[in-house]
């Protein structure tokens, strides 16, 4: 369950990237780039959003900034390991 909310973590952060990208070539097209100021602010705007969805995925999430769905940040071995120490280093 764990490793399936992992992987969603990271396929959202994937598809979220996608949509900025999207978005700010969609304003390219719209927009009349000649008017720099317009373009500037509507993509930082834009930018901004996706900052702040970043910053939720890492602190909501726990999101380690890697998209690679093929990459657990935890193991079994790992995770076992990890325990025991925690258990013999605080007690139980």
């Amino acid at each position: 369950m764990i490793i399936v909310l992992w992987l969603q973590v990271k396929e959202n952060v994937t598809y979220m990237r996608g949509n900025v990208t999207e978005d700010i070539w969609q304003l390219t097209q719209d927009m009349d780039v000649l008017h720099q100021v317009n373009w500037t602010n509507k993509t930082t705007q834009r930018l901004r959003e996706f900052e702040n969805d970043l910053v939720l995925a890492i602190k909501k999430a726990g999101w380690d900034g890697d998209e690679d769905t093929q990459v657990l940040q935890w193991t079994f071995a790992g995770s076992l390991f990890y325990s025991i120490i925690v258990i013999t280093t605080i007690g139980e």
